[in-house]
C-alpha cells in the first residue's frame, strides 16, 4: 500500500519548474549587474551604484577621477591700470574683488571657460562700471548718421563670458607663463533691457565681427601641482589716442539682442574702443 504523503507525479513536475523558474531568475538578476566592458567588467549594486567586484561601492575617488567641475574663483576688476592705457572703459564698482557668492557668480566653467555675473541673484548690489565714451565714428551703417548709439556711462548689472572652448582653448590647461586668446561677450542691463558686447573676431565662433579683438588671456600663478590658479584678461588690440600715443584697447560690438518673427537678431548699437584690465584668482 502506497504512502499517503508520498508526492505525486503532478506535484513533483511542478515544484521541478518552480525550481527551474527560481534558477532562470538568479541568472538573469546576476547577469543584469555585470556589464562587460573591452578593460574588464563594471559591477553594478542593486542601487546602480558603480562598485568593485565584490559588490562594494567603489571609492568615490575612483568613480569621480575624471571629472571636471566648474571651479569657484576670484575675479579682481581694476579700475586703473598704466600698463593697458590712461583711463579703463571697465571698471570695478568701488569693492574690486568679485568672489564666488550666492549673489554673485565667479567662476571657471567645467570647459574651461571664465564667467563672472554680478547680478546671479535677483538681490545683487554689485555692479561694474562701463564706460562708453569711446565709440567708433561710422561703424554703425543702420545708425542715424552711421555712428553708434552711445548709452550712459554708469555700473551696470553685467556678465561676463570668455569662451575659450570656441576657439578649442582651455584655462584649466593654460601653461604658466603662456598666452592665449579667446572670444568675450559682456551682457549689461540697461532700462530692463540686455546689451551685449560682443570681442570676437573668428567666425568660428558666435557673435562674430571681424573688427573686434580677442582678449589676452595669461597664466600668471600655478598651484604645487603646476597648474595654472592666476589668470590675467587684458585686450589684444590698440587704438592712437589724441595726443598722437597708444593705448590697449579692444574693439567691442554694442548689440542689443531683439526678438524677431520668433527669432533673436542682435541689432546693431556701433564699435567702441574698451581697455580694461582683469585678474582671476583660485581660490
Amino acid at each position: 500500500m502506497e504512502d499517503s504523503k508520498a508526492n505525486s507525479p503532478i506535484q513533483t513536475g511542478r515544484r521541478s519548474q518552480v525550481v527551474l523558474l527560481a534558477v532562470a531568475i538568479l541568472a538573469i538578476g546576476c547577469s543584469a549587474l555585470t556589464f562587460a566592458t573591452d578593460a574588464g567588467a563594471t559591477f553594478l549594486n542593486w542601487r546602480g551604484a558603480a562598485t568593485d567586484n565584490y559588490g562594494v561601492p567603489a571609492p568615490k575617488s575612483i568613480a569621480q577621477k575624471n571629472k571636471v567641475v566648474d571651479v569657484p574663483v576670484t575675479t579682481t576688476i581694476l579700475s586703473a591700470d598704466a600698463n593697458i592705457a590712461p583711463a579703463l572703459q571697465i571698471g570695478n564698482d568701488g569693492a574690486s574683488s568679485y568672489p564666488n557668492t550666492k549673489d554673485v557668480q565667479s567662476l571657471i566653467q567645467s570647459v574651461g571657460d571664465w564667467v563672472m555675473q554680478s547680478d546671479f541673484s535677483t538681490v545683487s548690489t554689485r555692479t561694474v562700471f562701463v564706460d562708453f565714451g569711446k565709440p567708433i565714428a561710422g561703424s554703425c551703417p543702420t545708425c542715424p548718421n552711421g555712428n553708434p548709439i552711445a548709452m550712459p556711462s554708469q555700473l551696470y548689472p553685467t556678465r561676463f563670458i570668455a569662451k575659450c572652448h570656441e576657439y578649442n582653448a582651455n584655462m584649466f590647461t593654460l601653461a604658466f607663463g603662456a598666452t592665449m586668446q579667446c572670444p568675450m561677450y559682456t551682457r549689461v542691463i540697461f532700462n530692463g533691457d540686455n546689451y551685449r558686447i560682443n570681442m570676437n573676431p573668428n567666425p568660428a565662433a558666435q557673435g562674430y565681427y571681424p573688427e573686434t579683438n580677442d582678449v589676452n588671456i595669461s597664466c600668471t600663478g600655478m598651484d604645487s601641482l603646476g597648474k595654472c590658479n592666476k589668470w590675467k584678461l587684458e585686450p589684444s588690440g590698440y587704438y592712437m589716442m589724441p595726443d598722437g600715443s597708444v593705448a590697449r584697447g579692444n574693439v567691442g560690438k554694442l548689440v542689443k539682442p531683439t526678438t524677431f518673427r520668433g527669432k533673436t537678431v542682435d541689432v546693431d548699437q556701433g564699435d567702441f574702443y574698451f581697455s580694461f584690465s582683469i585678474q582671476v584668482t583660485n581660490p
